[in-house]
């Protein structure tokens, strides 16, 4: 084999890490405190090597950075390290040579051990730019790659990749998004998880990926096609299509841990490379495990923190991504021996970074070793935050609980009690009330526990704490009554969160109530449940749906609903059975408020949050100008959000139903001020 090439080695360069053509060659740089070290090359879909040079220290490392480079290879080409008999994978490898097919069960080692070099790819953006929204106007879709469009209903030419989410841009742009969070697209493993439904007997699969085995490389087995660079073509032509509807793409992205698990996980790339350098060891030389997957990144001490940095840079540098989204991000404060950092050194440079500043920065801000920051992030400046107490406040006083009507009215405000300190504003607020990981909207007004059995686990996982309500029966019902209940609070759910400052994100399906089946933690349900089923939505279309896309454009509509400034407490005028006399009581469950929108123009808002009717008082609108119906959520559709704003024949008080929320207007809120 070898006579096919003319192989000259040269010494190469310790920089960049990774594989870098230069010349008529590719210059090889990896990070290791190894002895020895030896770079293994394969011709892609051969298993003998084509060639295995073993590198001379003196010649060939620098520090602890080996390098080498190589003129004659071909011009893509496989290749592993070694630093003494096991082969692993290139933490900066672009691509990798893993299952073209989802759902392949593999035990070659090879397949995730082998990075693949592939020569620069010429690709045409189009000069399409990226939307670059200001922030404040964003509306946030958190979706699924794979389950938007894999379910048989949706009736793509390629179900369940990136090309087919294409398809469905232009529903994106019917219910009115404007960015998309995509949940893990970096190489994971998928069949990592052995455990069997206990219901079905069917294999589970680590569905929702946040178990990344590289942190530079597309998920391969969400490309359409199978040639050796399909993932990062049709990634790329996903993203520029989106841009091009003017949506932006926020990653969420997995820096806290990786794939290889805990003591008996694999050794595919970081253990075997230096395990105590990128790992959190503690004093018995085990994995430190703040993130609940078995190991912890040392986030902020090299040589992870570089390839960290090296990450972002890269995916928006080449993908021309908006956005990322840290999971599990408390992590990424934490020193080597697991307290929090008072400066962490990564959101420095993430900080001081010429790229990584220029895109949107969200923290997940807590982790799994108990350590909880909501509110601490925005002060290194960029990041805005998973607003987790939002989500629990909203949750709770929405289904009738006592003591929260102040600290719900301070959450629809931007919740400026977490985001008080210069220079933070509401917008470091990513309001949320359900997301991938708990129930699903519909889930959340059916069920009062979770029911994970299914996961395997014996219903031990997920959180028992859901702040939810089943509005009178445990799951599936043919009550009537209680049908339209819960119809009444996903409603209003869904108007709190769109009429509140800070920035919305709405979790894929809730606009049409799609169910979990009261499963909290579906991370490994490759199944109907968590895939979109575009059957239902054309069903509910003019109901749900039909609220969600009204609701949404309300707020897109008008810059006082979506401001970045948290409201001047003498432009908002708070209500309760009488004007002006806000009940802040443990017992309340009424918060009205009204406010001035455009020049001449008034809204009115009240939730109500309780079993019983209750006659308010309206306050009087500006200019004696009449209150129009918009909003009521105790009517059924078309009723629940008026196409045409309806004059109230009483002008003085309005009935409120049981668990309900209103919006009235005065003057033409209808056009954008």
């Amino acid at each position: 084999m070898l006579d096919r090439w003319i192989l000259k080695i040269y010494p190469g360069k310790p920089t960049p890490l990774g594989v870098s053509p230069h010349l008529n060659g590719v210059n090889f740089s990896i990070f290791s405190p190894s002895d020895q070290a030896s770079l293994v090359v394969f011709e892609i879909g051969h298993i003998p090597p084509l060639i295995t040079i073993t590198l001379d220290p003196e010649f060939h490392k620098t520090g602890t950075v080996w390098h080498v480079y190589v003129e004659g290879l071909p011009k893509d080409f496989d290749y592993s390290w070694s630093f003494g008999k096991e082969l692993f994978s290139d933490p900066y490898a672009k691509a990798i040579a893993s299952p073209k097919h989802w759902g392949h069960k593999t035990t070659k080692r090879e397949n995730f051990t082998r990075a693949r070099y592939l020569s620069p790819r010429h690709f045409d953006w189009q000069e399409v730019k990226n939307p670059r929204h200001p922030i404040e106007t964003l509306i946030i879709y958190e979706m699924h790659v794979r389950g938007f469009t894999h379910d048989p209903t949706s009736r793509t030419k390629m179900p369940g990749t990136y090309l087919g989410l294409i398809e469905k841009i232009p529903y994106l742009i019917e219910l009115g998004i404007n960015a998309v969070e995509l949940l893990p697209i970096y190489e994971f493993n998928e069949e990592a998880y052995k455990k069997i439904n206990p219901k079905t007997g069917v294999h589970l699969r680590d569905y929702w990926g946040y178990n990344p085995l590289q942190f530079f490389c597309p998920m391969k087995r969400y490309a359409a096609h199978q040639e050796i660079d399909s993932a990062l073509i049709e990634f790329k032509t996903m993203v520029r299509e989106l841009h091009k509807a003017g949506i932006e793409v926020i990653l969420d992205v997995v820096y806290n841990h990786t794939g290889e698990g805990n003591a008996e996980g694999p050794v595919l790339s970081l253990k075997g490379i230096d395990r105590a350098g990128y790992y959190l060891i503690d004093s018995q030389n085990q994995l430190k495990n703040y993130s609940g997957c078995g190991n912890t990144l040392a986030c902020n001490r090299e040589p992870a923190l570089s390839l960290i940095v090296n990450s972002l840079r890269y995916f928006i540098e080449e993908f021309h991504i908006d956005g990322f989204r840290f999971d599990l991000a408390s992590i990424l404060t934490r020193g080597d021996n697991g307290a929090p950092l008072e400066d962490p050194p990564l959101l420095k440079v993430i900080k001081e970074d010429p790229l990584c500043k220029t895109v949107k920065l969200i923290a997940e801000s807590w982790d799994a070793g108990g350590l909880y920051q909501v509110g601490e992030f925005p002060k290194w400046s960029l990041f805005s935050e998973w607003n987790g107490k939002y989500r629990d406040v909203v949750r709770k006083f929405l289904k009738g609980e006592d003591r929260l009507a102040g600290a719900f009215a301070t959450a629809i405000s931007g919740s400026q009690d977490y985001y008080h300190s210069y220079p933070m504003q509401a917008t470091h607020s990513i309001n949320f009330v359900t997301c991938h990981d708990g129930f699903s909207l519909y889930d959340l007004v059916s069920y009062q526990e979770k029911h994970n059995e299914e996961n395997g686990e014996e219903n031990r996982d997920g959180t028992s704490d859901n702040a939810s309500w089943n509005c009178g029966a445990e799951g599936p019902t043919e009550d009537p009554k209680i049908h339209i209940l819960r119809e009444r609070q996903m409603r209003n759910y869904t108007l709190a969160l769109l009429i509140s400052l800070g920035v919305p994100m709405l979790l894929m399906g809730d606009e049409y109530g799609q169910s979990h089946l009261g499963n909290n933690n579906t991370w490994c349900q490759d199944n109907p449940i968590n895939w979109f089923n575009w059957k239902e939505l054309v069903k509910e279309k003019y109901r749900l749906f039909r609220f969600f896309q009204k609701t949404i454009a309300l707020r897109k509509a008008h810059p006082e609903l979506h401001r970045k400034e948290f409201l001047d407490p003498q432009k908002i005028l708070w209500h309760g059975i009488v004007p002006k006399e806000p009940d802040w009581s443990d017992t309340s469950h009424l918060v009205a408020f009204s406010r001035t929108l455009c020049e001449n123009s008034e809204i009115f808002i009240a939730f109500h949050p309780y079993f019983a009717e209750t006659l308010i008082t309206l306050p009087v609108a500006a200019n004696n100008q009449p209150w129009l119906q918009l909003i009521d959520t105790s009517l059924e559709a078309p009723n629940d959000f008026l196409d045409t704003p309806k004059k109230l024949d009483n002008q003085k008080e309005y009935s409120l139903q049981p668990y309900s929320a209103i919006v009235l207007i005065a003057g033409d809120l209808l056009s954008s001020c």
